[in-house]
Order: C-alpha cells, then structure tokens, then sequence
C-alpha cells in the first residue's frame, strides 16, 4: 500500500472511532492505533 492510502486509513480510523473516542482514556484503543499506524509514523518521520 502506498504511503498516501495509508495515510488516508489514519484518517478513516479516526473517523469511523468517532469525536468520544478521540479524547477518552482507552489503553486498548491506544494500542490498536500503535498497532495499525506506529511504522506510517515511522515512515512519515523520515
């Protein structure tokens, strides 16, 4: 997947969690983000 879509999928995340899920406490949603973004971060820091 090309880094453009992949950050068009950090975005889709965002949306589909919805604005309570943006600014609660939420160690397991954390994690899925970690999991499905953390190496997009790395990338996109480079």
């Amino acid at each position: 997947m090309e880094l453009n879509s992949r950050a068009l999928s950090v975005t889709k995340f965002w949306r589909d969690a919805g604005e309570d899920a943006w600014f609660e406490k939420n160690d397991a949603f954390d994690a899925d983000f970690r999991a499905r973004f953390l190496d997009l971060h790395y990338a996109a820091a480079r």
